[in-house]
């Protein structure tokens, strides 16, 4: 294996030179809000020679996005993203003071974030909206970090930016063209090596920009690019919830076990899961700018963007079947043992137990187009600008699945090693006679949204006392988003498939968990990922017609939304003795109208009808951001903001399925309202050196309408169903601090003053109210304490950071969890992540990193370490490669 590691890593580097012009100044045509200073990881010498400044340059250009700012504001920019292992955006902004990670289970990477807790965030690319199929934003994972410039976290809106989630909003922005001098040629030549999957992988990026004077101006046009490709695994070990079983065992000794006596509770698990999970996937992407600038007249633009993913993934898992009649078995519990609690399992041997063996493929398909073309007239004091864009977003993925089955004479479950212990007795789970068909099932929701935008801002100077300029201005955008879809499954159970079911079996890994504990059975027979995904060869094996399935009506949807936004804001600056007052005020109203159309069942012959809903709505959203710098270095700062955050299309979704034998249904809510949260946000700030600074921030959201899921009577012909829906319910609050600090240790004798330290920490407290459990509780997905810290390295040709990210234990489901009504909690877990980087030549630099360096697991428990819900390992991951410009 050491030696197609580094035989294969090394031919990766060679294919490709790499150059880090890292060119982050935002593109100047894009209204972003406030005027912030332009990144500068790079300076252009004299002679023209691009000199990378490195991590403290970088760190330098956020500190001054961030200190001259009038909104609280916090930035990474290039050089930055490129100095630890990130492959995505997500995964860079987890260094951003009160952003926390989400990590995709299958792959280990960043798939999103949450700014204070909470996920509703706008997404955005130079200012313009920018989202993933029918959803409300863009997964910032799928963005590579190897394709951008600088990356804005606004934790307080202003009224010229686009309408603010309630977590802030976060602004990407690509490298430009304007600070180029001459011909620059970049490229990137990376191996990544993932541990679990043992496979190394390549990954390229590139960039070519160049810069000429043509008539009164300058004519620029940078083209950049990314390739990647990855294997990975994941392994998972899954309890499902703990039942009260009052008719397993008899625990009062009145000889009776089905009687479903209360004093024979037991909580036990349903079911125990063990999983394998393989899967590539390949992304690539374009970006470049043609620029046409005359300084102090006028400024043409056209940007273009286009992301693709594309990804496949096979799922093998073998359940236990621990309260589930299958193939004519159901488990019985002759010998256990309890907690100290004396009513839940801890350990046992369960008798005549089923099992399921299924392989799933999971293939799925993204792209994401933007196009725009923009201006900016300059007239003394006026400036007038424009932009105008085009969105196409499009996901496909496709699931299809085979569950087959057995049954065990018994299984063996220990819940007290740190990761559970099982054992299937009595079958052996490699003979493939020891399995019988059991069920096909696929599912497809291929979505697709457009958005058509285009806004009209002005700038008047003032030479007023207090106003320094008036803002105003218009954005009118089309958004529609449309779903089709099937969601179907058979069952196989009698039938005799040709070829044999044993001719379509194979073994799983044997090394579960890399064999870091101590189990037993982590192999098994499953349907080979080749044949299920010869989905049309499985049907004609079991004599289905190859029409299936049909198209769901009641999985459709479609939606076409139009926004209307004016605004107007007033920037202000006031000197007051030695202390200098800045900060802008301003008003924004949108109104939203909607029409969505799908299908219900709504009738008693269960035919589908078709529905069609109209709505509108308007909100008026004030804003204000004051700056009080009391010396150069001391700046205060208070915000305060009123925000809303539109629902997901799926929840919005008319469709509705009725079920006639329970009279239950459910389905979305049309007349869903968007939150709307009034912020208020204060802060200190301290900046000594360049980079350097420490500060302390408070932020307080009061929720209105937050999302509950109910479920509401309602009469149709003539009979009362319930609803289960989400609605607008109870309040919602989220208040905190957090703490940042960074500098540079350059006071430091020798070789000692090439380092430097940053860190972070937030607090948050968040609660509603939840009406259906009568309870107040936490919102998901909010951590009460995180932080993150880094050291750094940075002396003559050598540069190295180590990172380490760490998050307090979080609900990832409020929903109940059993029959104890319990959350599922996400346990506290930190990653060490590390980079170093070596100057070889002026031009030519040689790096190292690797994530996840302690390789850590992942563990989700219900509320309590004593009723463990799932153990997850990812890939660790290590990456080399070289870095050259020309």
């Amino acid at each position: 294996m050491r030696t197609r590691f580094w035989s294969a890593s090394l031919a990766s580097i060679m294919l490709v030179a790499e150059a880090s012009a890292q060119v982050a100044s935002p593109p100047t045509g894009a209204d972003t809000g406030a005027a912030q200073p332009e990144a500068e990881p790079v300076q252009v010498g004299g002679s023209g020679d691009i000199v990378v400044l490195g991590t403290r340059g970088s760190d330098r250009s956020a500190q001054d996005t961030k200190r001259e700012s009038d909104q609280i504001v916090d930035s990474v920019v290039a050089e930055d993203i490129g100095a630890l292992p990130d492959f995505n955006v997500a995964e860079a902004l987890q260094r951003v003071a009160g952003v926390a990670l989400d990590r995709n289970e299958f792959t280990g990477e960043g798939s999103g974030v949450s700014v204070r807790g909470l996920n509703q965030i706008t997404t955005s690319l130079a200012g313009r909206s920018i989202f993933s199929g029918v959803g409300r934003a863009l997964n910032l994972g799928e963005i590579p970090a190897g394709l951008v410039g600088r990356v804005d976290v606004y934790k307080s809106p202003q009224a010229d930016q686009i309408e603010a989630g309630l977590g802030g909003t976060v602004d990407v922005k690509l490298r430009s063209p304007a600070d180029l001098k001459k011909l620059t040629v970049s490229a990137t030549a990376r191996g990544i090596y993932r541990r679990l999957s043992d496979r190394v992988n390549p990954s390229f990026s590139g960039l070519i920009g160049d810069n000429w004077q043509v008539g009164d101006g300058r004519l620029g046009v940078l083209i950049s690019g990314i390739y990647d490709r990855r294997n990975f695994r994941t392994d998972r070990l899954a309890i499902d919830a703990f039942a009260d079983r009052r008719n397993l065992v008899d625990r009062n000794g009145d000889g009776l076990v089905n009687d479903n006596n209360p004093a024979d509770s037991l909580y036990v698990p349903t079911t125990l899961t063990t999983r394998y999970s393989l899967g590539e996937f390949e992304r690539w992407a374009l970006g470049g700018r043609i620029q046409y600038k005359v300084p102090g007249e006028y400024e043409f633009y056209v940007d273009g963007i286009y992301n693709s993913y594309t990804g496949t993934q096979d799922h093998s898992f073998i359940a236990a079947r621990l309260n589930q009649t299958l193939y004519g078995a159901r488990a019985t519990l002759p010998s256990y043992t309890v907690r100290p609690d004396g009513m839940t399992f801890e350990s046992g041997t369960f008798a005549n137990v089923p099992f399921q063996s299924t392989t799933y493929i999971q293939d799925e398909r993204n792209s994401v187009w933007q196009g725009a073309v923009g201006f900016k007239l300059y007239s003394g004091r006026l400036q007038v600008s424009g932009d105008t864009s085009l969105l196409k977003s499009k996901k496909n993925e496709i699931r299809r699945d085979l569950t087959t089955g057995g049954i065990a004479p018994n299984f063996l479950m220990d819940l007290r090693p740190e990761t559970p212990f099982y054992d299937y007795q009595g079958i052996d789970l490699l003979d493939r006679a020891a399995y019988r068909p059991d069920r096909i099932s696929t599912y497809n929701y291929p979505n697709e949204g457009r958005e058509w935008a285009t806004r009209l801002d002005v700038i008047a100077q003032l030479d007023l006392p207090v106003l320094e300029s008036l803002r105003w201005g218009v954005r009118l955008t089309r958004r529609t988003a449309d779903r089709i879809g099937f969601d179907e499954g058979i069952s196989l159970i009698g039938r005799t498939p040709n070829p044999a079911l044993a001719d379509t079996l194979d073994s799983t890994p044997d090394d579960l968990f890399a064999n870091r504990f101590d189990l037993v059975d982590t192999v098994w027979s499953r349907p080979t990922p080749g044949a299920v995904r010869d989905f049309r060869g499985l049907l004609r094996a079991y004599g289905i017609a190859e029409d299936f399935p049909a198209l769901e009506p009641l999985l459709a949807y479609s939606f076409d939304e139009s926004t209307r936004a004016a605004y107007a804001m007033a920037t202000i600056r006031q000197e007051i003795g030695t202390m200098r007052l800045t900060g802008n005020v301003g008003l924004r109203y949108i109104r939203t109208r909607q029409d969505a159309n799908g299908y219900r069942t709504g009738i008693a012959s269960g035919e589908f009808e078709p529905v069609d809903i109209d709505r509108q709505y308007s909100a008026l959203l004030p804003s204000a951001n004051l700056a009080l710098r009391i010396t150069p270095d001391i700046v205060v700062r208070g915000a305060y903001s009123e925000v809303v955050s539109k629902p997901s299309f799926l929840d919005l979704s008319p469709t509705r399925t009725l079920d006639y034998d329970t009279f239950e249904g459910s389905g979305g809510n049309p007349q869903l309202r968007p939150y709307r949260a009034n912020q208020y946000d204060a802060t200190v700030e301290w900046y000594f050196g360049r980079p350097g600074f420490v500060y302390l921030g408070y932020f307080k959201k009061d929720i209105d309408g937050y999302y509950q899921r109910v479920s509401i009577p309602e009469v149709i012909d003539g009979q009362v169903f319930q609803i289960d829906q989400l609605v607008n319910a109870d309040a919602a609050k989220v208040d905190g601090w957090e703490f940042g600090y960074q500098q540079q240790y350059d006071f430091l004798p020798g070789p000692l003053r090439g380092f430097g330290g940053r860190f972070s920490f937030t607090h948050i407290n968040s609660s509603r109210y939840n009406s259906s459990l009568q309870r107040r509780e936490p919102l998901s997905g909010l951590s009460p304490n995180s932080y993150n810290a880094s050291l750094t390295y940075e002396l003559s040709k050598f540069r190295a950071r180590l990172a380490y990210n760490w998050r307090e234990s979080y609900p990832i489901n409020l929903n109940p969890g059993g029959a104890l009504n319990l959350p599922q909690t996400r346990e506290s877990f930190g990653i060490w992540d590390a980079s170093a980087t070596y100057q070889l030549r002026d031009n030519i630099a040689l790096f190292v990193d690797v994530a996840n360096i302690t390789n850590q697991r992942g563990t989700e428990v219900y509320t309590v370490a004593e009723r463990p819900r799932s153990y997850f390992l990812s890939d660790q991951t290590f990456g080399f490669g070289i870095r050259a410009n020309f």
